[in-house]
């Protein structure tokens, strides 16, 4: 399928929000993600940032890998040069990371980086689905990489049953909120709530590796149930 370049905003430093109008109606389920040509012998996948009926199509991409020299970061150096109006070929929808319907009380969605791309949807999806209590925990390093706080602080208003809370692994002296790694601010949440409850709690991770192997470890530590811990393999040291 094609696509055309609605914009493609640099965003926290790092990221590329790219926004794409397709050339026919894509339908997809939050969480779920497409691949986009690079060249001829090439296809990199990007979550889909956007919730079904919504257009134009976004993607948040960490163009990080561009500043590597080559062979790495080919990809990114791709999105990273796309303008408005460009075209791009891509294809899907793609994935098993999707919202489950295990009707827990409070759902938990975790991501570092540029893996907010797929749970800030799933993350609105359980919001309009459901009366459970959703609790979304974003890590990042640094607080220039910050962005969509005002679509986050708007969930908040709307929602009386979302919370988020921003982390940040290398803080300025300024910063007074959560610092240091995602997964010891996870793991400070659950252990504040009685160990009962743990049976009533579903979550959904995405970002780096070793992060998704460390909370699944506190997961299982503090007691929440294996099948209620979903997160996608999108590498293979996942």
């Amino acid at each position: 399928m094609l696509g055309t370049v609605e914009s493609n905003a640099l965003v926290g430093e790092k990221f590329r929000w790219l926004k794409l109008n397709p050339e026919k109606e894509f339908i997809f389920q939050p969480g779920q993600y497409l691949l986009i040509k690079i060249n001829e012998g090439k296809e990199n996948s990007y979550s889909i940032c956007s919730l079904p009926g919504d257009e134009p199509i976004e993607a948040i991409i960490d163009v990080d890998p561009a500043k590597q020299p080559l062979p790495f970061g080919e990809g990114t150096r791709y999105i990273n040069d796309l303008k408005p109006g460009d075209q791009i070929e891509f294809s899907g929808p793609f994935g098993k990371f999707t919202l489950q319907n295990d009707d827990t009380d409070y759902k938990v969605f975790v991501a570092t980086g540029s893996g907010i791309s797929s749970i800030l949807p799933l993350a609105q999806k359980a919001l309009e689905d459901s009366a459970s209590i959703v609790i979304l925990f974003w890590g990042l390093r640094l607080r220039e990489n910050i962005f969509l706080q005002d679509k986050l602080e708007w969930l908040k208003e709307r929602y009386l049953n979302f919370h988020f809370e921003i982390v940040l692994s290398q803080p300025d002296r300024e910063w007074d909120v959560l610092s240091g790694h995602v997964t010891e601010n996870v793991k400070n949440w659950l252990e504040s709530k009685d160990a009962d409850s743990m049976t009533e709690v579903s979550v959904y991770l995405c970002g780096n590796s070793q992060m998704i192997q460390d909370v699944k470890a506190v997961l299982q530590e503090v007691g929440v149930l294996p099948d209620k811990i979903y997160f996608e393999k999108y590498y293979e040291d996942f």
